[in-house]
Formats: C-alpha cells, structure tokens, sequence
C-alpha cells in the first residue's frame, strides 16, 4: 500500500468519524449545563420560557442575541430583561444600558452561579463589614433544599432540588451569597429565597426604580428541574416578582462557568474577556473539543511513523522475460532454412503434446485412438480433425522424406486445432 493510499484511508476515516460524533449529538440529549432558550436538553431552559411567557403575559417574550447595547430597548416602563446561565458576560456599553433600563423602573431578574463584578460593584450596598465582594460561596451536596419567602407559602415550605450527571446522582456545587455580605442594615437589599440552612441564594436590590433580582443558583430552573410538579411551583413563585409585561431574555451574554469564574472570581485574575485564550473555548464545546484532541492524535502518530528510520530506496527490478517462444522460433527457422521438414513437424508436435498435457491434463505418450476420443470430448474439436493430425504425425515420423507442402499441410493442421479448441 502506497503513502498517498495510507493519507487517504486516514483522512477518511477521521471524517466518518466526525461526522458519527456530529451525528450521535443530534439524535442524543446534552448534559452539559448550557441553559440555551430553545434547547430540550436537560440543562436547558425552554420549560422555564415558556412559564415565564405564561406568567407575564402571552406572546410576551423576545430573544436577544445581540448585545444588551444593540438589542434592549432604551424606552419604556414594565417590563422585564431575564438571563439563565452558568457565567455572565457585560462588557461596559452593555452594563451602562442594563443599568439605565433598570433605573426606568423596569426588572432584571439574573441566574447565575458567577454574577458580574462590574455589576455587583454598581448595584450592590456597602457590605457589612466593608469588604470587596470577591464572589459567591457554596456548599458541595448531591441535593440542595430551597425556600421562598412569599405569601402564599407556609413559613416550612421547601423546594428540594438534585441533580443529575445522565442518569445518576451526583455532588454539585450550590451556590449562595456568603454571611459576609448579607446584614440588616443593608438599605435596599432583601433577602427573598434560602438555601439549605438559611443560606441566601435569592435577593433583590433596589435601583433607582427598578429592582435587580440576583439568583445564583440556575439549575433550579432548568428543564430538568421542571419535569417534577415542585419546579413548576417554585419556577411560578419566583417569576411573581416580574412586571406583566414584555420579558427579554438574553441568549448573548451568556459564558461558560470557567470564563466567568475567570472574569468574575478573584481579582488576581484577568478580567478581560478579550484576552481569553482561544483554547478554551474549544475546550468548552463538545464538537469542537473533539475536532481537537483528533487533530492531537493525528498529529502524534504523524510523529511515531516519521521518526521511524528511513529505509534506503530499492531499485526496481525488471521482471523475467518468458523466451520460450523466441526459443522456438529461432529453432523453427534453423530447421526451415535446413530443409529439415521433418524435424520442424515434429517438433511441432511436441509443443501439441506439451499444450494437451497441460490445458486438458492428459496423458500424451500413446497418440492412439483412445486419446483422440477422449480430446475430442474435452476440447470441442472434431474426432475426424484430430485423428487426421495424429496420422499425419505418424506418417512424417515414419518417413525418411517429408515435403515442403507436407509441412505446410501439417502446420495449417495444427493452427486450425489451436483456433478452434476450447
């Protein structure tokens, strides 16, 4: 097999094989925690959508997947911008113009488990003990018990919530705002929802005429959470504290945990998203992830087989010419230009008997009546034929003379045998 065949049988066998990991994607579900607007997946949040729309009103909602800059609108009172994801992303025209929709009197409601610093930093009260914010804690569990300080529930109403890695149970990071930067004497901040043992993960804070609702734990509103009768609840006491009116809900600000944990954590880190490292936002899509660490391998084992030792080129070597035939056609010559018929014919024969015994495998010594037969039968030629070579031959075998026509004769003989056996 040729290099070029070797490239080729590679090449295709990558291509198949994305386009199986492109094709097991599209008839499979995601686990992966990406809250798209319009996805079934688990981790989406079309569900949520939609009772959201239900809550605030019918046809209510549009999609934003412009920048918040470019795509909220800059007029207008009651109504509502929304964000579900695991990380978020302002860059300061886009902070500027949620700020000022807010301040108009209008509603952000944000679930995330990282919260922009930029935001926090605008809209959040002195903490208590005046330190900087540096983010959220949380708590590890595989289930998280949620509560809600509103109206219509009992004060020991809780909401339990678990979460799944495909089908199975395991520990998760639940997010809450930390004691630190929650006390009675901030002005505009209430605490709205619980987690586990009175840990503040639902607050809203007032600015100007609007109110910021921050939660930070977004899976409870995933499609998920809103197959079991106790996520709708919770989803539809949550979305109370939304105007009746038009929901804008952002699907372009929205980042992976580990950028926004890079540009939300702590400050040691970059806060510059333009300075992400292009790796790793291909290491957080599936697809793309994939398409790399092949091109890794392809490139490793490129490597392995070129490292190997050349070996030195080998010549080519002509193949074996069959002479045989110019063997006999020189003879047949010298027996012509001899005059030696006789010898010409037999040898003639020879190469008849030779041509029997191997295309028919049969035994040429006795040119007897038996033989004519049973060559006849197999080769399709005439018994008459035959049994006039085989009397020509035993005529020029026992003659001291053979003629230049008798020869001639002989060989037409033959040539007719050849052209017509099968």
């Amino acid at each position: 097999m040729t290099r070029r065949s070797i490239i080729f049988i590679a090449l295709g066998a990558c291509i198949l094989f994305l386009l199986y990991l492109n094709y097991q994607q599209k008839n499979s579900y995601s686990w992966k925690q990406h809250y798209l607007q319009d996805s079934l997946d688990p981790y989406g949040s079309l569900y949520f959508s939609e009772l959201a729309e239900q809550v605030t009103g019918l046809d209510s909602l549009k999609i934003l997947r412009q920048p918040i800059e470019e795509s909220l609108p800059a007029e207008g009172l009651n109504s509502n911008y929304v964000f579900i994801g695991e990380g978020m992303n302002l860059s300061p025209e886009d902070l500027d113009q949620l700020l000022d929709y807010v301040d108009r009197g209008n509603t952000a409601f944000i679930a995330s488990r990282v919260l922009p610093v930029e935001l926090i930093n605008n809209i959040y009260p002195i903490p208590c003990d005046s330190t900087d914010w540096y983010g959220l804690a949380s708590t590890w569990d595989t289930t998280a018990q949620m509560s809600l300080n509103h109206p219509d529930l009992l004060p020991d109403s809780i909401f339990q919530f678990t979460f799944y890695a495909r089908d199975r149970v395991t520990y998760y990071d639940w997010q809450f705002v930390s004691h630190q930067h929650v006390c009675d004497s901030l002005e505009g901040f209430t605490e709205i929802g619980k987690l586990q043992n009175g840990l503040a993960n639902f607050v809203r804070i007032r600015y100007g005429q609007g109110y910021f609702y921050l939660h930070t734990n977004p899976m409870a509103f995933s499609n998920l959470s809103l197959l079991e009768r106790q996520g709708v609840t919770y989803s539809e006491l949550v979305l109370t504290h939304l105007h009746e009116g038009p929901v804008y809900w952002d699907e372009q600000s929205r980042i992976s945990l580990g950028v926004g944990e890079r540009l939300n954590g702590n400050s040691l880190f970059n806060k510059n998203l333009n300075d992400k490292s292009p790796l790793q936002f291909i290491l957080s899509e599936a697809s793309l992830a994939w398409a790399w660490y092949l091109l890794l391998a392809m490139g490793l084992l490129y490597l392995i087989f070129r490292a190997k030792r050349r070996q030195r080129v080998i010549p080519i070597l002509e193949p074996n010419n069959n002479t045989s035939l110019q063997f006999i056609s020189t003879i047949g010559r010298l027996y012509f230009m001899q005059s030696n018929h006789k010898q010409l014919a037999l040898q003639k024969m020879r190469l008849l008997q030779v041509f029997i015994k191997e295309k028919y495998n049969m035994n040429t010594r006795e040119l007897d009546q038996d033989l004519a037969s049973r060559l006849a039968s197999r080769s399709g030629v005439g018994l008459e034929h035959i049994q006039r070579i085989f009397q020509m031959h035993k005529n020029i075998a026992s003659g001291n003379f053979v003629s230049e026509n008798t020869l001639i004769d002989f060989h037409k003989a033959l040539e007719k045998f050849y052209h017509n056996c099968k």
